[in-house]
């Protein structure tokens, strides 16, 4: 899942997020600046954002569980 390509036009992948989210980048516009993720066209933006929240509430889950 890691390799799967989000953002076509910018080459951005699930892992790129995962890892911004695993070093504290948990702000999906922080992530736009960073990577254009969705920033050309409107056609990942919905499925990017539903990735995002997974990773996101994944990372999360995990770092309650570590603590």
């Amino acid at each position: 899942m890691d390799n799967t390509i989000l953002c076509e036009c910018h080459n951005v992948a699930v892992g790129d997020v995962k890892r911004l989210i695993e070093n504290g980048i948990v702000d999906f516009g922080e992530i736009q600046i960073i990577t254009s993720l969705a920033t050309s066209c409107p056609s990942c933006r919905e499925q990017s954002l539903k990735v995002f929240n997974e990773l996101l509430r994944d990372v999360v889950h995990v770092t309650k569980v570590n603590i």
